[in-house]
């Protein structure tokens, strides 16, 4: 990657998940990649989460949606804090997550090798068996509109 690099906006739904909430924070913080903002976007917790994200991670940019909106509702809030922040790249992570340290950069390198290709994921490993892959690897079916995980990429989750 060149001198400037692209902009990538974190993007996390929260809805009283504080505690999975912080884990996230804490792995993205934990992120090298300089060229990032993160939004929580917050669905109406009824909790104490918006006063402890701001404080623990003033960071971060917490969008208080004022209500539940459900997934993509939140969703569709945080493009809309991506599109203004002018990020190149989108990176929808959910609450329950944490992030590989390289991960962002590992993604925007990916992306930035092909722009033929409009999406990127990264492997998903099992939060309590971090060595075992729980997720590799889809396909887009475009006339369906849905991302197939392929069977050659899935693993028996099934193994210890």
């Amino acid at each position: 990657m060149g001198p400037s690099l692209p902009k990538v906006c974190v993007v996390t739904i929260n809805w009283n998940g504080k505690v999975d909430t912080l884990a996230c924070l804490e792995s993205l913080r934990a992120d090298g990649y300089p060229a990032k903002d993160i939004a929580v976007v917050d669905n109406g917790s009824s909790d104490d989460s918006v006063q402890v994200i701001r404080r623990q991670f003033p960071e971060v940019v917490v969008l208080e949606a004022g209500a539940n909106l459900g997934f993509t509702g939140a969703n569709n809030l945080g493009l809309e804090y991506a599109i203004e922040a002018q990020a190149k790249y989108i990176y929808w992570l959910n609450n329950d997550t944490v992030s590989d340290p390289n991960a962002i950069e590992a993604l925007v390198t990916a992306a930035e090798s092909n722009p033929t290709i409009g999406m990127r994921t990264p492997m998903i490993y099992y939060f309590d068996r971090p060595y075992e892959p729980w997720f590799t690897g889809s396909s887009l079916d475009m006339h369906r509109a849905q991302a197939v995980h392929d069977d050659s990429c899935q693993m028996n989750h099934a193994k210890a």
